[in-house]
């Protein structure tokens, strides 16, 4: 029976890693759900992804794993994964040595995975990929088409509309006049020196943002980024308006009510194309070729090293936003 003619009654999908790693795979979800509305759907993954993926419509169970030091969390999660099912799929493309884990812990008799290093029987079937060339959304539609579907072309995140009003109260409390473009900015990634744009060039990046007409930027501040945007960046920017850290949710509603995002490639970029806000980001050639989201309305600036993005020149980047910006709608 050819996989498309199936109809599979429980689904089970393991993905233990970061926001970003979740976002990517909404598409992917959104598609599975159309093609298979009678399944249940269950989705076993990291407290990092937690409140977006319990907001999702298209999961029917969400099992957060906490971590091993969690034991209520963890026998949770083994227990989900021991439950029958029909269909499993590890979502990492990367290794995982808990998700391996899980997966021959799964009894389903159909357990699907992008190629990696496993044992011989792990899996009845693995999807050839190319960790360093290929965009993670091609990864997503491989495996959709080994299930006889296309996914949607874009990342997406429900909202509830308390969340989304509370996202436009926070912008409308910075005070920006009327009709301005409102510009979040969050330089986050600050674990990943190669994706990181140097704090400097933030600042100076800023100041010319300041001296557009129509134009009002803010910080946008991550969670446990409070110390190193402050005394890299804000100290720096006297009279600069920045939002503390949010909750996935809300961070998502703030950017919904700006015109657009700037930062490094983080999960936030992916939060930001989720919300179908346009973005700019800073890249080194394999973020842009692997990472940057989809679509015209997410502009970008590449460096010229390999090895990180930190090369950018502040003036290169402000002309690339510019032209981005204009290619905006009003």
């Amino acid at each position: 029976m050819k996989p498309e003619e199936k109809n599979y009654r429980r689904i089970l999908l393991v993905l233990l890693g970061r926001l970003g790693d979740y976002l990517v795979t909404t598409s992917f979800l959104s598609g599975l759900r159309e093609k298979y509305p009678g399944a249940e759907i269950t989705l076993i993954t990291s407290r990092k992804a937690a409140n977006l993926a319990c907001g999702n419509p298209d999961l029917d169970r969400v099992v957060i794993f906490k971590g091993w030091h969690h034991p209520p969390s963890t026998l949770r999660m083994l227990i989900a994964a021991w439950r029958r099912c029909d269909l499993a799929i590890d979502l990492n493309p990367a290794y995982s040595r808990a998700s391996l884990s899980l997966m021959r812990l799964s009894r389903a008799p159909e357990r699907l995975a992008f190629e990696k290093p496993a044992p011989a029987g792990a899996y009845t079937a693995a999807i050839p990929h190319d960790i360093e060339n290929d965009h993670f959304m091609d990864k997503y539609a491989v495996l959709a088409r080994r299930l006889g579907f296309t996914p949607p072309e874009s990342m997406r995140v429900t909202l509830p509309p308390d969340i989304l009003a509370e996202g436009r109260r926070l912008v409308e409390s910075l005070g920006f006049p009327a009709g301005d473009r409102v510009i979040a900015i969050h330089p986050g990634n600050f674990k990943k020196h190669e994706n990181r744009w140097p704090e400097e060039k933030f600042v100076e990046f800023t100041r010319g943002l300041l001296e557009l007409k129509g134009v009002s930027p803010f910080y946008l501040v991550g969670l446990g980024e409070e110390r190193e945007t402050r005394e890299g960046i804000l100290r720096h920017l006297p009279g600069v308006k920045h939002i503390p850290p949010k909750s996935q949710e809300l961070t998502a509603a703030i950017l919904r009510a700006c015109a657009m995002l700037v930062c490094n490639s983080t999960g936030t970029l992916h939060l930001a194309a989720a919300a179908g806000v346009p973005t700019f980001s800073f890249n080194r050639p394999y973020t842009e070729k692997c990472w940057k989201p989809k679509g015209s309305i997410h502009a970008f600036v590449t460096s010229k090293s390999q090895r990180s993005c930190r090369d950018i020149e502040v003036a290169d980047a402000l002309a690339a936003f510019g032209r981005a910006l204009a290619a905006l709608k009003p």
